[in-house]
């Protein structure tokens, strides 16, 4: 009898130790099968379908989408290829849970923006189609105009992930695959220098005057089409008859600079009218222009950030509207 039970022991031993192996190669499974979901939803997320983007880019309107921050709640949020982070208005904190900690992000021209906050990011949907996003974003005080206003910024932490197409002749705005992206007809391609996720600094002769980094931002709305550097401007001044060489540009935290406007440059084999160029000492020192809202609807504007892309076909030579208001700075944000 003793032996028989201690047979029974062994074997109910073995069985169980059985069991807690199985239970563990299938936990590292699942584990796996998780990574590996995870990994592929990484490298091929899912696309929303066409955003309407009606008016973008006319007369200093900025690229705005609804999206939804959880259930029931939709608000407006500005498309920034400018911006590094998402930015959540900080009207916003009550739905974001315990604040993480303070940081600063760096708000370009406007020196008295103080500390942000830092929350865990809340699930960001367009559309039905919840988007990829960094762990955290930040609060702070957005100063929308009252005609566009939004209570979020979508920064590159996102858009990194998708290729985005903005149609701004047809208002919309489309997620496109980017590992098949028919290019033939995209226009000039420009690649993008900076790392994955910063803001969208790109290289090229975009004004016909040789090689140069320049920033797309998408971010930067109003009556200018662009800000220079000071060689760069001067240059233009030397090369081109300005229209107006007396115009100032002044920025939401009050400094104010040089600027001039142009009926008519020829650069590229294309034909552009109607432009304002802002004087600035941009930092860093290698980029050479910050390109703006103004320009960039001037085109058929296909940002494939996952292959480090981007391609801009001249749609306009001028402007989307033909309003001949004087010029005044964007606020940092639009």
């Amino acid at each position: 009898m003793f032996v028989f039970k201690q047979a029974l022991r062994t074997n109910c031993v073995g069985r169980l130790l059985a069991i807690v192996v199985l239970v563990a190669r299938v936990s590292l499974w699942l584990g796996a099968a998780r990574a590996r979901a995870s990994a592929a939803e990484f490298a091929h997320p899912s696309l929303p379908g066409e955003i309407r983007i009606d008016g973008a880019g006319q007369s200093g309107a900025p690229v705005l989408v609804q999206m939804r921050l959880q259930e029931g709640v939709e608000l407006a949020f500005e498309v920034d290829t400018g911006s590094d982070t998402t930015i959540l208005d900080k009207s916003l904190e009550p739905l974001l849970g315990r604040r993480i900690g303070t940081g600063h992000v760096p708000v370009p021209f406007d020196s008295a923006v103080g500390p942000q906050g830092i929350y865990k990011a809340p699930k960001l949907s367009l559309g039905r189609t919840q988007l990829l996003a960094a762990p955290q974003i930040v609060t702070m005080e957005l100063h929308s105009r009252p005609s566009h206003p939004y209570k979020g910024i979508l920064g590159m932490d996102c858009l990194q992930h998708y290729c985005i197409q903005l149609d701004f002749a047809a208002g919309k705005m489309c997620f496109l695959d980017p590992d098949h992206l028919d290019t033939h007809d995209l226009g000039r391609a420009f690649p993008i220098t900076a790392k994955p996720g910063r803001n969208t600094v790109c290289e090229g002769d975009l004004f016909g005057q040789g090689n140069m980094q320049f920033l797309v931002d998408t971010g930067f709305c109003g009556a200018f089409d662009a800000m220079l550097a000071p060689k760069l401007f001067q240059r233009f001044l030397r090369e081109h008859k300005p229209g107006g060489a007396d115009l100032t540009m002044t920025f939401a935290g009050g400094e104010s600079t040089s600027a001039a406007s142009f009926p008519r440059l020829d650069f590229c084999c294309q034909t552009y009218t109607d432009l304002y160029f802002g004087l600035v000492d941009i930092r860093p020192k290698r980029i050479t222009a910050n390109i703006g809202l103004r320009f960039v609807a001037r085109h058929l504007a296909t940002f494939n950030f996952p292959k480090r892309t981007i391609y801009l076909k001249p749609r306009s030579g001028g402007p989307l509207t033909d309003s001949r208001q004087t010029p005044s700075a964007p606020r940092p944000y639009g």
